[in-house]
């Protein structure tokens, strides 16, 4: 009997060395129940501690997993916190940038502003200096052209003939007739439009100031002379009809009065009828 018993020993242990060395190094420290020791254990005992150690051995593998996967996680946001990081540092140059930008053109805009108001200032002054010079000039009247030598003693003539003063000088002629067809010339001075008939009776003379001219109508003959398409009718401001006759390129005539009124700052109003 003592060796068959000795043989079942042997084989015991032999089997137990042999699952002990295929398990995890950790499931080599079976815990054994108190009282008892390994060697004094039999095989249902150790697979049940074995399962038991197995079965905590998962759950800790699991714990690990979700450690790990934990681990992960968090190095996921820290790696987009840091990609956050760096994207708020390169929005805030971006934006210290942008407010060194606005903070430039805030200043030009002063600037703007600060030349705006003087321009505004020094517009208002010139304005000021041209009311006072046109003051002057209206004061002053209508200036005296430069003349020559000959052109001077026409004007002579051409005061003495209409009794004007001294400023004012011929600037044109035009030949023409007055209403009642003498021929004569009509004379163009600064400020004034005169008439006179080549005889030195005088009683076909006219004369009026340019600024007293309201109108200047171009067809303003009567019968038969309205299809020559000569004639011109001055209307003054009294209301009264002057009627000149028998001109030579009466355009060239009416250019020469108004821009003569638009030295004087008048507006006459030509229509080509009443």
């Amino acid at each position: 009997v003592l060796p068959h018993h000795h043989h079942h020993t042997t084989t015991t242990t032999a089997t137990t060395a042999t699952t002990t060395t295929t398990l995890h190094p950790r499931a080599t420290a079976m815990t054994p129940p108190p009282g008892a020791s390994v060697e004094h254990m039999s095989d249902g005992q150790k697979l049940a501690i074995l399962k038991k150690d197995y079965k905590r051995l998962r759950t800790e593998n699991a714990d690990l997993q979700a450690q790990v996967q934990q681990t992960q996680k968090l190095t996921a946001k820290a790696k987009l916190v840091g990609i956050l990081q760096e994207d708020r540092k390169a929005l805030t140059e971006e934006l210290a940038k942008a407010q060194q930008i606005i903070d430039k053109l805030r200043q030009d805009n002063a600037k703007i502003t600060q030349q705006r108001d003087e321009m505004v200032e020094v517009n208002e002054i010139l304005r000021k200096q041209i009311v006072k010079f046109d003051s002057f000039l209206e004061s002053a009247g209508p200036s005296t052209p430069m003349r020559s030598v000959k052109d001077a003693k026409l004007d002579q003539v051409f005061r003495e003939r209409f009794s004007l003063p001294t400023t004012e000088c011929c600037l044109a002629t035009f030949t023409c007739t007055d209403a009642n067809l003498k021929h004569g010339k009509m004379y163009l001075s600064q400020s004034y439009l005169c008439f006179d008939t080549h005889f030195s009776l005088g009683e076909a003379k006219e004369m009026f100031p340019i600024k007293a001219i309201y109108q200047i109508v171009k067809t303003g003959d009567e019968g038969y002379m309205k299809f020559l398409n000569t004639a011109l009718t001055f209307i003054t401001e009294d209301g009264k009809h002057h009627l000149f006759r028998c001109f030579v390129g009466k355009d060239a005539v009416v250019e020469a009065i108004v821009q003569a009124a638009g030295l004087l700052h008048l507006t006459i109003r030509v229509t080509d009828d009443f």
